[in-house]
């Protein structure tokens, strides 16, 4: 509903690279952070994926004084891969992108409006 927003980098590191961003973690936060992992699952097929998330203090701080909470994920390609096990940093350092970011993007708007009118 505005709280969070869900960003596909059109200068991806990774297939399927989404970042979420919000002020703090929150219910649109988490809603984001679901449909994107339906996506990756359920639309995608994409089992094996990276993901780091940098989240504010829990002591209270004045906004101006603390960062956003921020998730990135990327597929880290076939899981039956050897070149798959390997760490994020290490994907992360390397550019490797075999996907249009439309795609993505189509994806994670087809799984959000799915959410939206199972619950609806």
């Amino acid at each position: 509903e505005g709280g969070a927003v869900a960003i596909v980098p059109l200068t991806s590191h990774k297939d399927h690279e989404i970042m979420i961003m919000a002020k703090e973690v929150n219910q649109d936060f988490i809603f984001l952070l679901s449909a994107v992992m339906e996506m990756y699952n359920e639309k995608l097929g994409v089992f094996c994926r990276s993901m780091g998330m940098a989240f504010p203090p829990l002591v209270s701080k004045i906004p101006e004084e603390t960062l956003p909470a921020v998730l990135r994920v990327g597929s880290r390609g076939s899981c039956s891969s050897s070149v798959s096990d390997a760490s994020s940093l290490d994907l992360y350092g390397v550019f490797s992108v075999n996907v249009d970011p439309v795609q993505t993007i189509s994806a994670l708007k087809t799984v959000i409006t799915n959410i939206k009118n199972r619950e609806g």
